[in-house]
C-alpha cells in the first residue's frame, strides 16, 4: 500500500522511546519507558512512492521522510510534493447519480504510513491536506437539488488487513471566500423535506465517508454522513398530535448560518 523506491541521504539518526507523561507532570519527570524503542531516521532528497490503493495518475514524491523502525512495525512520515488527483467512486443510485468524491491537491499533501506485523498486523495510511468536492445521492433538498459540499483540508485514511481494504474521509467544509477582501461569503440556506417535518438549515458543515475498497479502488458500500446546522425545523404531525408552533422562533434565512438551534445528521 506504501512503496517507496530510490535513495536518499540520512541528515540525522536517534533512538526513540516511548514513555509515558505522569498527570500533571513535566519532561523532566518522565515515566518508565514502554519497550526498548525505535530507531528514528531522517530522509532527505527525492523520494517516490507508489500508493496503488489510492491509486492516483502516478508515484508521489517525498520532499523528505520521517523513518521509524521497532521490532514488529514501520512508520514513515513526509510531505508529498506535486499534485495529486483522484476520483473515489462510491455507492451506485441510479446511472444518472453516481456518488463519488473527487480528491485533489496541487502543492502538498501530509503522508503517514504505520505498519505492523503479525496476525493481527497490517498497513495504515493517512493523508492530510486533501481539497475534497463531493458528489452525493442523498439527502436531496427540498428543491430535489444534490447538497454541495467542498473541503480544503480533509483527511484520508486507509487500512489494510485481513479483512480487506477500507477507506474513511473527514472533512470540514471551506466557505467560499470573496475574491477582493477574502472574508467568507454567505451562502443560501437549504431546506429539507423529511417524514414529518420540513427543517431548514445552513450549508453543510461536515462530511465522514466510511467503507470498503474493492480491487478497482471504488468503495462499493458503506456510509456516508452530513452535518448541517439547523435554522428550525417545523413538524408536520397529524391529530392528536399537532402542536401550535410560535412563528417567532423560527430563524430568518439571514441568520441561518449562526447560532444554530441545532444540528441535522444526514446518513446513507
Amino acid at each position: 500500500m506504501f512503496q517507496p523506491s530510490g535513495t536518499a541521504r540520512l541528515s540525522r539518526a536517534w533512538w526513540t522511546l516511548p514513555v509515558a507523561l505522569p498527570h500533571g507532570g513535566s519532561p523532566l519527570n518522565l515515566g518508565e519507558a514502554a519497550g526498548v524503542g525505535a530507531l528514528a531516521l531522517r530522509a532527505d532528497g527525492a523520494i517516490p512512492v507508489q500508493l496503488p490503493a489510492l491509486d492516483p495518475a502516478g508515484p508521489v514524491v517525498l520532499n523528505s521522510a520521517y523513518v521509524a523502525v521497532e521490532a514488529g512495525g514501520l512508520t514513515v512520515d513526509g510531505t508529498a510534493a506535486g499534485a495529486y488527483k483522484q476520483t473515489l467512486q462510491l455507492w451506485n443510485f441510479d446511472e444518472q447519480r453516481r456518488s463519488r468524491l473527487e480528491l485533489r491537491a496541487a502543492k502538498s499533501v501530509s503522508l503517514s504510513c504505520n505498519a505492523k506485523a503479525g496476525a493481527a498486523g497490517g498497513e495504515t495510511l493517512a493523508a492530510d491536506g486533501i481539497e475534497c468536492v463531493a458528489q452525493l445521492d442523498r439527502p436531496l433538498t427540498a428543491a430535489n437539488q444534490r447538497v454541495p459540499f467542498f473541503s480544503k483540508n480533509a483527511r484520508m485514511e486507509v487500512s489494510s488487513s485481513a479483512a480487506g481494504l477500507r477507506a474513511g474521509i473527514e472533512a470540514s467544509s471551506s466557505p467560499p471566500k470573496d475574491s477582493v477582501s477574502g472574508l467568507p461569503l454567505n451562502q443560501p440556506g437549504l431546506s429539507f423535506a423529511v417524514v414529518n417535518a420540513f427543517a431548514a438549515t445552513g450549508p453543510a458543515l461536515e462530511l465522514r465517508v466510511f467503507g470498503s475498497l474493492s480491487g478497482r479502488g471504488e468503495m462499493d458500500d458503506g456510509s456516508a454522513t452530513l452535518r448541517f446546522a439547523v435554522a428550525f425545523l417545523l413538524p408536520m404531525l397529524p391529530d392528536p398530535y399537532a402542536a401550535n408552533i410560535s412563528l417567532s422562533r423560527l430563524r430568518p434565512a439571514q441568520r441561518q448560518n449562526s447560532a444554530p438551534a441545532g444540528n441535522l445528521l444526514a446518513s446513507r
